[in-house]
Parts: structure tokens; sequence; C-alpha cells
């Protein structure tokens, strides 16, 4: 009869290393549903959490021996067993269950939600000798300025101080000096202008007292950038006339206010970035009759040829057939436009009733733009 022999494992089970043990497929499945069935249970008490070392253990040995134990089934053929020392052997289906005992509860402390931490007591002492050092040094600082502030009071140690335009073309220096101990002084002023040559005093309102300022439109007349244009028509009704203006393709750009009056009533279009031609070149002058700065930006009377007047942004009518009006004029800060780069503007004047005689005038002045 072939015969196999179990592993050593099989019989350190048993409780003797000594034992041969040598029995049939049957009893062998047998043991092996035993075994399964226990090591069910270790694993139902280590999924519960009812874990201990030897729990672990026992689940270990449990799980080689069942390992072994199919290696046995599938290589066994013998049909009885043979078994020595049989006296000291249990039947399997008699072996005492293994019990667990139950295990405590583990609970993980919960996390803190909040942790304070209290300032150390050096810190205390440290933070009140900083503090009073940092007085000290303000105290020091502040009294040695008020003296050197005070030195300053005379002409000979005044501050030099420069102002200078928006553009850096100009710029200034002024020279005064400052009230010290807490009591302002009068301010003394004595302010001079560079205009690219040489240096020119500012000059003072003799009533006031007051530094004398112009409007930046009225500067640029003095700068030589200002230009303006004027026509007079008379129109019959529904008449028209337009005035094309054409910008230069550089960074110069004209800022323009414009005021046409009519007699009667008129109405007003402004066309850009038409194709038309001009008809008649017109003469635009500097408003600094001593300036010999030419315009960049010109203006022709009439237009022809071309597809078209361009894109209307706006439109205008004031007056009647009996009463007339003005479009334009007004405040520069509101109504200033600010022309495209080579661009045509087309404006349009039509008049609704006859004998309307209407007067044209633009203005403008041509500066670099910085932001370009």
């Amino acid at each position: 009869m072939d015969k196999n022999k179990v592993t050593e494992k099989l019989n350190e089970f048993f409780g003797d290393k000594t034992v041969r043990v040598f029995m049939p497929k049957q009893f062998l499945a047998n043991l092996s549903d035993l075994l399964t069935k226990q090591n069910k249970v270790l694993v139902d008490q280590v999924k519960a959490n009812n874990v201990s070392p030897e729990l672990i253990e026992e689940t270990k040995k449990t799980q080689d021996l069942l390992i072994e134990l199919k290696k046995a089934i599938q290589e066994n053929k013998v049909d009885k067993v043979e078994v020595s020392n049989l006296k000291e052997y249990p039947k399997p289906e008699k072996f005492p269950e293994i019990k667990i005992p139950e295990q405590k509860e583990i609970k993980i402390p919960e996390f803190p939600k909040e942790i304070n931490l209290k300032e150390p007591v050096w810190y205390e002492k440290i933070q009140n000798k900083l503090i009073g050092f940092i007085a000290d040094v303000v105290g020091v600082l502040k009294k040695s300025f008020a003296s050197d502030l005070d030195r300053h009071k005379e002409a000979g140690n005044a501050f030099a101080v420069r102002l200078v335009t928006y553009d850096g073309k100009d710029f200034y220096n002024a020279m005064f000096s400052g009230g010290g101990g807490g009591v302002p002084n009068p301010l003394d002023v004595n302010m001079r202008g560079y205009n690219d040559t040489n240096w020119q005093p500012v000059g003072l309102d003799t009533t006031t007292r007051a530094l004398s300022i112009i409007q930046y439109e009225h500067h640029e007349i003095h700068e030589g950038n200002h230009f303006f244009y004027a026509d007079g028509i008379t129109l019959a009704a529904a008449a028209k006339q337009q005035y094309m203006i054409t910008t230069p393709n550089t960074l110069v750009f004209p800022h323009l206010l414009f005021s046409i009056t009519g007699g009667l009533g008129i109405t007003i279009t402004i066309d850009e970035a038409g194709d038309r031609v001009g008809t008649t070149l017109q003469t635009v002058y500097n408003s600094d009759r001593n300036s010999l700065n030419a315009a960049t930006t010109i203006i022709h009377k009439g237009t022809g040829g071309g597809s078209t007047d361009g894109t209307e942004i706006a439109t205008f009518a004031i007056g009647s057939a009996s009463v007339g009006g003005k479009i334009g004029g007004g405040i520069r800060a509101s109504e200033e436009i600010i022309l495209k780069r080579n661009t045509k503007y087309i404006f349009e004047v039509a008049s609704v009733a006859n004998a309307n005689n209407i007067a044209v005038y633009f203005t403008w002045y041509e500066r670099l733009d910085f932001a370009a």
C-alpha cells in the first residue's frame, strides 16, 4: 500500500514530534473541514478587533497547518490510517473547541481642536525692555531731527527741492525753510523754472501772494503746440458741408475741441475712419503767433472719392427753422476728444432752414503720448 508521510507540522499538532501519521484522503478531508471552521473563528475575532498576541500567533499557526494539510490531501493515496501511540490522541471529531477570550475595546483619544501656548516668563521681561529701547531710539531721533530742522530756519541752510512737470521736460527748484519746535514758521519760497535754456524766477500774485499757475492747454499755447481753424459759411435748407480732419501717423496725438454755431437750426454728425479724399486743403494757425511750429494735423473743406465716410461716432441737433444754436465749445475736461493717429474724421454740418449763417471752429494742441 502506497503511503505518504504527512508533514512534520501535522505531527506537531498532535503533540509529539516522534509520531508518524498515515491516513486516507477522507480522514484528511474531514480534518481539513474542522481546521477551516476553527480558522474562521480566529479570523472573525481578528476582524472584530479582539486582538491579542496569542490570538495572532494561533491564527498564523492554523493558516500554516491548513496549507500543509491541503498538500497532504493532494498527495495522499491511502485508504486507512496507521497511528502509533494511539492512546494519547483523541479522535478529530472530539477536538475541544478553541475559545477566544473577549477583548477590551481599544479607544483612540480625540485629537485636540485647539492648542494654547502660554508666553514663557522670560518673554515679558524681554518684551518690556525691547519696547523701552525702541522708545528711547525714537526719542533720540525726534530730538536730533528737531535740532537739525531748527538749523534750516536760517536762509543759508535752506532745503533744496526740485519740482518736475509730468513729462519731465520742465522742472523748478524751490528753496524754503521750515519751522521747528512744533510751531510752524512762515514759509519762504524762492522758485525758479528751467526753460531748456536758462533759469527764470517763478512769479507770485502780488495781491494774494499765491503761485501764478496757468491751465495745461494754456501752457501748450506758450509752448507753440496749440492750433486753431475757423470758417464761416451760409447754407440753404437741407444743404450740407463736410470738413475732414486727418491725423498724423505718429505718436503725437491731437487733443481736439470744436464749436459749431448756426443762426438757425443745424444738425452735425461725426464719422471716424472713412476713406474719403479731401477736396480743399485749409490753412490752420498756431495759437502762439510768435511760434514757427507747424501743425501735423490737417483739415480739408469738402470730400470726394472713396466709398464711406466711416463709422458714425456722434450726432447733434439744435435749433429750428426760426431759432439757432451752438454745439460744442464747452469745458475741455468733459468735451475734449483725443483723435486716433493716422485716421480720417468727417464733421458734417447740415442746415434745417434757408440762408443759415454758420460758424465753424476747431482748436487743438498736439502732444506726444508717453503711454504709447
